[in-house]
């Protein structure tokens, strides 16, 4: 009987996920020009990363696009940020799956 290999195998989707969103709402707290804008990042299947909240400007847009794009879990990226919009209170945080 010959064994093939799985790359699947031991993996466990939902805690990559959550993985994925603590590193991307580290990495995003770590920026000060940041705080005070509401951004949550939403990790799915396959490096799928999903931004949504608001941002003050298109360079904080950007800057919140390329943090993301540093972390090796993350191979698609999906931006839902509104721009120009002020957030009512601070949250820059990873959203549980």
């Amino acid at each position: 009987m010959s064994e093939r290999y799985d790359p699947n195998a031991g993996r466990d989707p939902r805690r990559e996920a959550l993985d994925t969103e603590t590193a991307v709402g580290a990495a995003l707290a770590r920026n000060h020009r940041l705080h005070g804008h509401s951004i949550t990042a939403t990790a799915g299947p396959e490096g799928l990363l999903t931004l949504t909240g608001a941002v003050a400007t298109q360079a904080l847009r950007r800057e919140v696009e390329l943090t993301c794009w540093t972390l090796p879990a993350v191979r698609t990226l999906h931006d839902e940020l509104v721009v120009g919009r002020s957030a009512p209170h601070v949250t820059i945080r990873g959203a549980a799956s």
